[in-house]
């Protein structure tokens, strides 16, 4: 099943794990099936409904496009989990809500290392098994409460600047996930919770008469 996900100013993007997690949970009870590949920017993704509609995703090695990046007085890294991010390790205790958008918003509109914009996440690692996500999402451009290809992109910088494999707890101001890694980095998951809170009917046809 091919899937397209729209940001909030209507640009495209290649990937919403939160997304892919709703539209896994719709379809599996749509189709009766706990099992279901969805397709995002030619990538496959496989997802399972677990108990309790937690969605497990199978997901693909992350790519470091850029490393160590300094931007605002903070380091940080270039990661592509399918969609891209700039995460920063922070070590300090957490800046207000508007310093640290204001710091995401002068990263997201770099446009020398950054052309097209770029979802900005900041993590700190609380200890060996768990770190803490915020996340600047572009395309929505504020602060998010829950970015899930952001956490992954987060886990996997602190997977493998720490050598840190297996379950890492993901904390994010909405939610967590549980982000596991294998050490050759080959089976990767994602495991969170979806809900279904409403449903309607939009006619497609007519928006695109507008």
């Amino acid at each position: 099943i091919f899937i397209d996900y729209f940001n909030n100013d209507g640009s495209w993007e290649t990937l919403c794990l939160n997304g892919l997690r709703c539209a896994s949970l719709i379809l599996s009870k749509k189709h009766y099936s706990k099992k279901i590949n969805l397709v995002c920017n030619d990538k496959i993704y496989k997802t399972k409904v677990l108990e309790n509609n937690m969605i497990l995703v199978e997901l693909s090695k992350p790519v470091y496009k850029l490393e160590n990046i300094e931007l605002n007085n903070l380091v940080g890294h270039y990661v592509d989990v399918g969609a891209k991010h700039f995460v920063v390790p922070y070590d300090d205790d957490w800046p207000s809500f508007t310093k640290i958008k204001d710091i995401a918003q002068n990263i997201r509109h770099n446009k020398e290392f950054f052309p097209n914009g770029i979802n900005v996440n900041f993590y700190k690692v609380i200890n060996s098994d768990i770190i803490e996500v915020k996340t600047y999402e572009k395309g929505v451009e504020n602060m998010m409460n829950s970015c899930a290809s952001g956490s992954y992109a987060c886990a996997f910088d602190y997977s493998f600047k720490n050598s840190k494999f297996g379950k890492i707890k993901v904390r994010n101001d909405g939610g967590d996930f549980d982000i596991s890694f294998d050490k050759n980095y080959t089976y990767n998951t994602l495991i969170g919770k979806a809900e279904i809170d409403s449903e309607d009917f939009i006619d497609i046809k007519l928006i695109g008469e507008k």
